[in-house]
C-alpha cells in the first residue's frame, strides 16, 4: 500500500456551480476510507514557466492505494473531470532529509 497525491487542475477563472460542489462531497464520501490527507483548496495562483497554460492548480488530497493504477482509478471518479479540469496522480516517496533541529 502506498500514498499518492491527487492534484486537481481547473480551467483558469472557472467557478464551480452549487451542483458541481455537491459532487465533490459525494466523491469524498465514496473514497473517504482511502484519504490519508484531506488536502486543501488553492486560492490565488501564479505560474512560473508557461504563463499561457490553460489550467491552474485548484487543490489536492493524498490517498492510499495498492498501486499507481489503483490510484488513477480513484482519480477517474473525480468531479474535476466533469468540470473541464484534470487530475494528476503521483506516488509519494518519503524524503530522506532530516529537518534541522530547532
Amino acid at each position: 500500500m502506498g500514498n499518492y497525491v491527487l492534484t486537481f487542475r481547473a480551467p483558469k477563472g472557472r467557478v464551480p456551480t452549487a451542483e458541481e460542489e455537491a459532487r465533490w462531497s459525494q466523491w469524498f464520501a465514496k473514497i473517504g476510507g482511502q484519504i490519508t490527507d484531506p488536502g486543501n483548496r488553492v486560492g490565488q495562483v501564479r505560474t512560473a514557466g508557461d504563463p499561457d497554460r490553460p489550467d491552474v492548480l485548484a487543490g489536492y488530497i493524498v490517498i492510499s492505494a495498492e498501486s499507481l493504477d489503483a490510484a488513477v482509478t480513484v482519480a477517474e471518479g473525480c468531479p474535476m473531470l466533469l468540470q473541464g479540469g484534470s487530475v494528476e496522480v503521483g506516488e509519494l516517496i518519503p524524503a530522506d532529509v532530516t529537518p534541522p533541529a530547532r
